[in-house]
């Protein structure tokens, strides 16, 4: 064990799925990230938190209205 804590959940609590991308509006995971997330390890948590961020990075210089709206 390293002594890192386990990575929280990146649930928002706002949960609907764009059908156009197949990530949630609210957390930017698809459908089996959500699903597999309390039986990934520590490892593959870190790996999508880390996806996440690219995802959001990516989605605020592409559609700043998706920006905006995350930050309500």
């Amino acid at each position: 064990m390293t002594g890192e804590p386990e990575p929280v959940s990146p649930c928002v609590g706002i949960c609907f799925l764009d059908p156009a991308t197949g990530y949630c509006l609210g957390c930017l995971r698809n459908m089996a990230e959500i699903a597999g997330w309390y039986e990934a390890g520590t490892a593959e948590k870190r790996a999508i938190l880390a996806q996440l961020d690219q995802r959001r990075r990516l989605g605020e210089s592409r559609m700043p209205s998706a920006a905006a709206a995350s930050r309500r």
